[in-house]
């Protein structure tokens, strides 16, 4: 499985043998990757997929030096899971969306 940024549809996809097995919808500004949904369709769930996917998205922003809003609950719970990534939410956006990290 490999992952990719599609920029052309605002979003990150997992594929596997040419077919896309899930996939993260992000809102693009200059600065910051708001991220508003995770999504892997029934047939593909139980692979790890989500995971995967909020690896990349997460890595990638980082590595891009964008700051992630995280809309989407299973990206948010990923961030509060590795807080090592907890820099990457602007301030306003971490006390309202990790209450308990503040």
């Amino acid at each position: 499985m490999e992952c990719r940024n599609n920029t052309s549809l605002n979003r990150f996809e997992a594929v596997d043998a040419g077919e896309v097995v899930g996939w993260v919808d992000y809102e693009a500004s200059p600065e910051t990757l708001t991220m508003t949904h995770t999504i892997v369709p029934s047939q593909f769930s139980g692979r790890g997929i989500g995971k995967v996917l909020a690896e990349y998205a997460v890595g990638y922003a980082a590595e891009h030096g964008w700051a992630v809003v995280p809309e989407c609950t299973f990206i948010r719970a990923y961030i509060a899971k590795n807080p090592q990534f907890m820099t990457l939410v602007p301030d306003d956006k971490r006390h309202e969306l990790f209450p308990d990290e503040s």
